[in-house]
């Protein structure tokens, strides 16, 4: 049985996914064309340190606070939230990681394992301190 609330809650949830598909679609379009004089190497290592970074800690939000909440409590309202601010820096990850690969010329088996990283939760931050070592 549907409740009203529910029903709410998943008119809601689509309307945010659809506007971050959206906006995912003109930054990746844009990142993808652009010209690699607009990142700077200052500017990348910016951004894709802060993807990084907000991508593991939007993990840990969702699988320390959301999902439990969600599973043990039967509480619902934080996962959709958690789900869509994950799903934001998971995909500004990836996409960033091709501008960053263009960027540092990687080769193949670096690349591979750096979009590996994205699967496996926290596995970024190692990616993280290798940025900003260099």
């Amino acid at each position: 049985m549907i409740y009203v609330v529910d029903f709410i809650i998943i008119i809601y949830n689509y309307r945010i996914l659809t506007q971050l598909i959206n906006v995912w679609k003109c930054l990746s379009i844009r990142l993808y064309f652009c010209d690699m004089e607009y990142f700077t190497e200052e500017k990348l290592k910016k951004w894709f340190r802060l993807s990084c970074t907000w991508e593991a800690f939007s993990c840990a939000i969702l699988f320390l606070i959301a999902m439990p909440l969600k599973y043990q409590f039967g509480y619902i309202l934080p996962m959709p939230f958690a789900g869509c601010f994950h799903g934001f820096w998971f995909t500004s990850y990836l996409v960033l990681l091709f501008v960053t690969r263009k960027y540092y010329k990687w080769d193949d088996e670096d690349f591979i394992f750096y979009i590996m990283f994205a699967f496996v939760p926290f596995a970024t931050l190692s990616l993280h301190q290798k940025i900003k070592e260099k």
